[in-house]
Formats: structure tokens, sequence, C-alpha cells
């Protein structure tokens, strides 16, 4: 089954799979990570994605440490 995002899904969700990642901020005080997005096309859409709850992350090649909560 192939899926080609335009926007928004058949659920109505906002769908960012072809978007770009501009920038990628982790806060592990605040237990999340923030994605800036913007699409191609002649009109381009930021968004920010926001992911909250993080007890964990992994995104390949990220050096910078996986747990988002301080080890005591």
């Amino acid at each position: 089954m192939s899926h080609t995002c335009t926007g928004v899904d058949e659920h109505g969700r906002i769908c960012v799979h072809d978007h770009h990642v501009l920038e990628l901020d982790i806060s592990s005080e605040r237990r999340e990570l923030r994605l800036r997005t913007r699409s191609e096309g002649p009109k381009p859409i930021v968004m920010d994605i926001v992911f909250s709850g993080l007890e964990a992350y992994y995104l390949p090649g990220d050096n910078l440490g996986t747990r988002a909560r301080k080890i005591s």
C-alpha cells in the first residue's frame, strides 16, 4: 500500500511525512522533543511538532543521548 501525504490524512490528522526538518530541540527538563518542519511546494508550510512526556528517544546518528530524564 502506498501513501501520498497531501497535508491532512483521511482522519483529519496533519501529515508531515514529506516535510523537511529545519530544527530539532530536545529538553530533558520539560521531557519534550520539538521538530520544526517545512513542506515543499509553491506555498511552503512551517509546522512545529511536539512530543511531550518523553522518557527516551532514538534518532539514527544522534550522539547526544537517549535518556530524557536525569538519572539520580
